[in-house]
């Protein structure tokens, strides 16, 4: 569980990354997720990491975001082919990470502090 001071700060970080979930689920089933909503995902990792709840495996490497063929053509016998300017991400890769770090810190929300051993005196 993080620091009680924390407490507030990661509230605010699921509930963010419950929205990026919202706005990202609409898409459609083959829809590609933009390079901006995995910065968002990424500061938002930084965050909680910051309580010192370690987030590493939820990071989406920069080798699953790539631009997208925008146009091909061919032309003097050579195909060519025109990149967007952003990069994208699979929907699929991406709620599987968004969706595995909403998880991890439900079960840490949930979970009992744990006792010592030691009980006060009444």
């Amino acid at each position: 569980m993080p620091k009680k001071n924390g407490t507030d700060t990661l509230l605010r970080a699921i509930s963010l990354l419950t929205e990026l979930r919202t706005n990202t689920k609409d898409l459609g089933e083959q829809g590609d997720i933009s390079e901006s909503h995995v910065n968002q995902f990424h500061t938002i990792l930084s965050t909680i990491s910051l309580l010192g709840i370690e987030v590493i495996e939820f990071h989406i490497s920069e080798s699953e975001v790539k631009p997208q063929i925008a146009s091909q053509s061919w032309g003097s016998g050579q195909k060519h082919i025109r990149y967007t300017d952003e990069s994208y991400i699979r929907k699929s890769i991406f709620l599987t990470k968004l969706d595995g770090i909403l998880d991890y810190l439900d079960h840490i929300l949930k979970e009992p502090e744990r006792s010592t051993g030691f009980k006060q005196k009444e």
